[in-house]
Formats: structure tokens, C-alpha cells, sequence
């Protein structure tokens, strides 16, 4: 899946979402972006889906 939109146009909530769904599978998202990295680790521990940030 691709998605391209300006920013605030909701692109973190389809990572969210596709992970909320399928629970059983395993979801990678490279992300640039500290701020965007920590919203996005916030959004998830907000609906309890489980995650590893992995530090390079």
C-alpha cells in the first residue's frame, strides 16, 4: 500500500489502522521523522497495539 498526502491528512492513522487489523501479522514502517517515529509510538500504545522501535 502507498500512500501520498499533505501533511495532517491522517497518513499515521493507515499504519494504525492496518496494524489494528491484522493482528497476527507483522507491520514494518521505516519513518524518517523523530517527531513523526514518537507520534507514531504514541498513537500505538494508545490502542495497545505492540511495537519495536528499532535504534540503528
Amino acid at each position: 500500500i502507498m500512500q501520498v498526502a499533505r501533511i495532517g491528512k491522517g497518513k499515521s492513522m493507515l499504519f494504525i489502522l492496518l496494524a489494528f487489523c491484522l493482528l497476527k501479522e507483522v507491520i514494518i514502517v521505516i519513518v524518517l521523522l523523530i517527531a513523526l517515529q514518537k507520534d507514531l509510538h504514541r498513537q500505538c500504545k494508545l490502542y495497545k497495539i505492540d511495537l519495536y522501535v528499532w535504534q540503528s
